[in-house]
């Protein structure tokens, strides 16, 4: 798959390019279920894990795979269990990590000149990838062990299961499935739609993405897709909605399958087949059997699901579902007005990014979108202007770790913030002049053609004026149409700064203000369409 040629631009081609059908059947679903229930059907619980380790895993000296929280975790458990010697830790950032937890940091293709009898593959999410590469370094496949998709830990989780499919009583009439924090339409704004019925939420996603209290009763499966769909084929609730981040997409048509009758609206957060497979084995860590099946799983969503609502539009984001059972539904997320006063323009700047920004660390490993500093800090210096960047990944405290070398300083005069409240962001955006959103394109991102990113929609909501390169296809778009920024065709400072000193900043503004009001309206039009999906299954 890998030596393919990268396709240029977004159409129903892609689906040919990635060997999906056009109407995938029940052929096709069988092996999606299969494929998701072995690698992850057996619920992540530590008990049960740590059981597995002191009681059906074989001793001997080991190597861990990966040296992240939860291999962290597991070398407590792993150390008492005196059976097993515990070798070092295979990582993909072994050249600038050399130590973890007291562990010598190697090399995944050097696992096989390490000594050790086997590798433990110990993964929430990705144990099927890493397995992966452990082969395609050319370690034995004999000598891999996973704990989590093992028949032997699947064997053990059994009462489980059984446990958490039973844990919400009967008499459920509306569903969430959610599987990370990510939204497009807000809980607080989903749970008018339902009507009358109880509404309850399974969360099936890791435990760092567990959604805080809300708007629905929440029961968290622990990522087990065995105990998602026993749940779901037993209440059979009236209505299903399911969010999912791009590496549980699978998900979407499963619970259609599992449950026919009920009207099933899908918000999957991101699609692979708008990413190249390069970027999804860099960014997720997903080898090609995961991008195959995720794949499908998007293309049966379309075919299947009774409604998919998601980020996305245009011509070639339309012509990609040409084989759907019915267009899916745009809904701009992030969108809301500012509460209280706010500073005055460029009172507080002139230039602010706002939206997650990744760590040095893989913007030094890793080609990226995100490597726009550099010319933000040179249109700012060479204009005389000032420069912000709010990162919404870094938490403040526990990301100042992570974050370090930018809270030391960016390229001057740009300067640093961790994340704040939403609402405090569109407050402070309101006293700056633009928001950016600009940065080189080396490669085919389908969603910079067809898609619409939280930091634009957050701009528009702050009624701040967006500088956006062309290649945003859609956004930039917009915003040439309602004169709500200025959308750039030379990614270099002087033609940068030429744009910004010929403008008139109040015009943009004001245009600003017309594009948040089309994006309400477009939004509550959305709104009726998934309340009249699920009225009309209500009524039959």
């Amino acid at each position: 798959m890998h030596d393919q040629a990268e396709p240029t631009a977004v159409s129903s081609a892609l689906w040919k390019r990635a060997g999906v059908p056009p109407r995938p059947g029940l052929a096709e679903m069988a092996v999606l279920e299969r494929w998701a229930l072995t690698w992850h059907g057996a619920p992540r619980d530590a008990d049960l894990a740590a059981r597995y380790c002191r009681t059906a895993l074989p001793g001997g000296r080991i190597l861990l795979y990966g040296a992240g929280t939860h291999t962290a975790w597991l070398l407590d458990v792993l150390r008492g269990v005196p059976e097993i010697q515990l070798l070092g830790v295979l990582d993909r950032m072994a050249g600038s990590m050399t130590e973890f937890r007291g562990l010598p940091v190697h090399a995944v293709a050097t696992a096989g000149q390490l000594g050790a009898d086997y590798v433990l593959v110990a993964h929430t999410s990705f144990e099927q990838e890493m397995v992966t590469a452990l082969a395609a370094a050319g370690y034995p496949r004999d000598r891999i062990r996973t704990l989590y998709s093992d028949p032997a830990y699947a064997a053990l989780a059994e009462e489980r299961i059984a446990g958490l499919a039973a844990a919400v009583d009967g008499g459920v009439d509306h569903l969430v499935v959610s599987s990370a924090r990510s939204e497009i339409i807000p809980d607080a704004l989903l749970s008018r739609l339902h009507g009358c019925g109880r509404a309850v939420q399974a969360f099936v996603g890791r435990a760092d993405g567990l959604p805080p209290d809300g708007a629905f009763d929440m029961v968290d499966l622990r990522e087990s897709v065995a105990a998602l769909k026993r749940l779901v084929q037993r209440l059979r609730p009236r209505t299903i909605y399911v969010r999912t981040i791009i590496y549980k997409n699978f998900l979407l048509p499963l619970l259609k399958h599992w449950s026919p009758g009920s009207v099933v609206v899908g918000e999957p957060y991101d699609f692979t087949i708008l990413w190249s497979e390069v970027d999804l084995g860099l960014l997720f860590g997903l080898d090609a059997q995961s991008i195959r099946m995720l794949r499908l799983g998007e293309q049966l969503a379309g075919c299947m699901l009774d409604l998919i609502v998601s980020k996305r539009d245009g011509a070639g984001w339309r012509d990609l579902g040409t084989a759907w059972a019915r267009p899916s539904l745009q809904y701009f997320p992030a969108v809301k007005r500012p509460s209280g006063p706010s500073p005055a323009p460029g009172s507080a700047g002139d230039l602010v990014y706002a939206g997650f920004f990744p760590a040095a660390s893989f913007l030094k490993t890793f080609r990226s979108g995100y490597n726009f500093v550099p010319l933000l800090a040179e249109v700012c210096r060479q204009g005389g202007l000032r420069g912000d960047l709010y990162n919404s990944g870094h938490m403040p405290g526990a990301g100042d770790a992570v974050f370090a070398e930018y809270m030391a300083g960016l390229p001057a005069p740009v300067r640093y913030h961790p994340r704040q409240p939403y609402d405090e962001m569109l407050r402070l955006l309101g006293g700056s002049r633009y928001g950016w959103l600009c940065d080189h394109r080396d490669r085919f991102q389908g969603d910079r053609e067809v898609g619409v990113c939280n930091r634009w929609t957050g701009y528009v909501s702050a009624g701040l004026p967006t500088l956006i390169d062309r290649d945003w296809t859609l956004m930039a778009t917009l915003t040439h149409a309602y004169s709500a920024g200025l959308v750039v065709h030379d990614l270099t400072p002087a033609a940068i700064l030429a744009q910004l000193r010929a403008a008139d900043w109040p015009a943009l503004q004001a245009g600003t203000l017309r594009l948040r009001d089309h994006l309400e309206r477009h939004n509550e039009t959305v709104m009726g369409a998934v309340a009249a999906a699920f009225a009309h299954q209500q009524a039959g």
